[in-house]
């Protein structure tokens, strides 16, 4: 039977659905809650006098919480079906070593990275290295079920 934690699945979700929000607030227009508390409105400048979190700061520690506790779930429910513990532990170092070259990689082919200003070169090169990079992290079926 396949028991999931829905509970964590959801703080899970929110917490990155408001990652993505909390990132691409667009400075000036929104109320001042909407932003960190040390960047307060018009200015958004940093002052780390003003003392206070907001939901901007709550959202990348909902996510560490939940990605915690959701290790002891997948690594119980591998040790069940009967895999061994090396091939666990090279499974986190793998997928450690892909996320630390995905992370370095597009850091170097935003477009802002590869031109100043951007042009339609740097966008459709930035997007070709992201596709490239796409199906290392997809799980692709060889064959798609009936």
């Amino acid at each position: 039977m396949n028991k999931r934690a829905y509970a964590l699945d959801a703080l899970r979700g929110y917490a990155i659905i408001s990652m993505v929000l909390s990132g691409t607030i667009v400075f000036g227009i929104l109320p001042g809650w909407m932003y960190h508390a040390q960047e307060q409105p018009p200015t958004h400048v940093f002052n780390p006098d003003l003392p206070g979190i907001t939901w901007v700061d709550l959202v990348f520690p909902f996510f560490l919480f939940a990605m915690g506790a959701a290790f002891p779930f997948s690594v119980g429910k591998r040790i069940e079906r009967g895999e061994k513990q090396i091939h666990l532990v090279w499974d986190a170092v793998k997928r450690g070593l892909q996320l630390t070259f995905f992370a370095i990689f597009i850091q170097h082919f935003y477009p802002w990275s590869l031109s100043n200003p951007e042009d339609m070169r740097s966008w459709l090169l930035s997007l070709s290295c992201f596709a490239l990079l796409f199906p290392m992290f997809m799980r692709i079926p060889l064959k798609m079920p009936d």
